[in-house]
């Protein structure tokens, strides 16, 4: 059995490692100690800082632009960058710089740097792997097998529609349960993946003032029934004998809309359709909300799937009312506890973001959120903005989801699942689904509580999972039945 070498390995570099180094050298003063820590955070390595100087100084400059596709792209951009091509990239080397508590001074102008000094090069075998790279890049451009670069140029974005969403609006509209509406098919986009695997994780609420649902910070979420119900609540009814009965009635109370005052609080695991809502509301909030926490999941019959209430509601010969599948809505009885609520905020925060970062409005596309439009509707629209997953997009959704909560106290299904919901809902592209984009999201992000690592294997998971979801809705097909049903629902 042989003996493991007592030397490193050569480390492995791709242009995406080669980009980063040719960019903050040559917009940031030269500080070798603080540009290899930001390399290393990045790409969660542990190379030293006379390795990764070595590899930028002695080879890719001393080689050029001839030699290296990556040091040509990176310095045939003018310093100040007019087209932003860079800038993504820039704002993701500061990102990392502050996490660390480390500051880069940012150059104002071009430093001279001689470049490609190995053409005439007194070394013999300088000269010749000189020749070697500069062959291996024709061949590269030629055949164009060069590898995507870390960013790419993005199409401008148009302003929102006021402020991309409805914050305040004298409109008339209809002030019922937000998440429950009869006359429109719901948003299909869920994923079977996650189906399967019984209830969702991760679910959402939008409410505003006129909402019946009353939520209150000490309290978090109590469905109109038990508003003025002194705590603690009763339980839910167990689905037999006559506690069956009296669930067939208050469900069919709730879904329709017309029976009266819900013993539910309706969520849903559709980002998009939330927000769909929210656009129709007057200064909206929005809450994300842990549908695994004990105080829900560990209730027996705490939380109804929707889908499943009007199943058994239509084979009872109720509810022929309902073009309304409920394929993406969660019942829950009587509250939603505060400690089950990962994170809420006013959605003129969400709009406050889209304004001043451009990588989220180009992902988001909130000027596509018209109140009034169906969730069916934007959808559509939604996909022929052709958006897709490169370092902006990944950027963006970990900004996104740091507004959201999930640098906290969350689980890794948190992630994964947000991240799905992103994918299948604004239809993202994934053709560049890579490494790089996974540490740009788990930079971005800089959650409080799992690893960057972890953070990068959940990004790839919610992708996968948002990929299998786009591809098996773009077939035509409608959602399996659920393998985990609520006693209610069997015979």
């Amino acid at each position: 059995m042989g003996l493991a070498p007592e030397y490193a390995p050569n480390h492995k570099w791709n242009y995406a490692k080669n980009e980063f180094l040719c960019s903050i050298w040559r917009w940031y003063e030269r500080e070798p100690l603080k540009f290899a820590a930001c390399f290393n955070k990045f790409f969660d390595l542990r190379l030293a800082t006379s390795k990764i100087k070595a590899h930028f100084e002695n080879y890719l400059r001393l080689h050029g632009p001839k030699a290296f596709l990556v040091y040509r792209d990176v310095y045939s951009v003018p310093f100040d960058d007019p087209e932003g091509k860079y800038e993504a990239l820039r704002g993701i080397i500061e990102d990392l710089a502050a996490s660390l508590g480390i500051s880069l001074c940012r150059l104002s102008a071009e430093v001279s740097s001689l470049s490609g000094k190995a053409r005439t090069a007194k070394s013999p075998k300088t000269r010749r792997l000189y020749r070697a790279l500069v062959r291996r890049a024709s061949q590269e451009e030629r055949v164009a097998v060069a590898q995507v670069s870390l960013v790419q140029e993005q199409p401008s974005v148009p302003r929102p529609y006021l402020g991309g969403l409805a914050l305040s609006t004298n409109e008339e509209f209809e002030a019922s349960e937000i998440l429950v509406e009869s006359a429109e098919s719901p948003c299909p986009y869920e994923s079977p993946i996650s189906r399967r695997a019984g209830l969702p994780s991760l679910v959402f609420r939008v409410w505003d003032s006129n909402s019946a649902t009353l939520f209150s910070e000490e309290h978090g979420f109590v469905s109109y029934t038990f508003t003025s119900w002194a705590r603690p609540f009763p339980p839910p009814f167990a689905p037999k004998g006559l506690g069956k009965h009296v669930l067939t009635i208050l469900t069919h109370t709730h879904l329709s809309k017309q029976g009266g005052p819900s013993a539910f609080v309706s969520t849903t695991t559709s980002l998009l359709q939330a927000l769909t809502k929210a656009s129709a509301m007057l200064q909206p909030h929005i809450a994300v909300i842990d549908l695994s926490h004990p105080s829900l999941a560990e209730v027996p019959h705490k939380v109804l799937h929707a889908a499943d209430c009007l199943r058994y509601l239509k084979a009872q010969g109720q509810a022929g009312w309902a073009r309304y599948k409920g394929r993406t809505e969660y019942m829950v009885w009587s509250d939603i506890s505060r400690e089950a609520i990962i994170q809420h905020f006013s959605l003129a925060d969400l709009v406050a973001l889209y304004d001043a970062d451009g990588d989220v409005a180009r992902l988001l596309s909130l000027d596509k959120f018209v109140p009034g439009l169906k969730t069916k509707t934007l959808s559509a629209r939604l996909r022929k903005q052709h958006v897709v997953l490169d370092a902006h997009a990944a950027r963006a959704m970990g900004r996104c989801a740091k507004l959201f909560g999930l640098d906290g106290e969350v689980k890794i299904n948190h992630v994964i699942q947000f991240i799905a919901r992103l994918v299948d809902g604004w239809s993202i592209s994934t053709a560049q689904c890579n490494e790089q984009n996974a540490q740009i999201f788990s930079t971005t992000l800089g959650s409080q509580v799992h690893s960057a690592k972890d953070i990068a294997g959940c990004f790839k998971e919610g992708i996968q999972q948002g990929i299998d979801a786009l591809a098996y809705f773009s077939r035509g097909r409608q959602p399996a039945t659920t393998r985990i049903r609520t006693e209610l629902f069997k015979s």
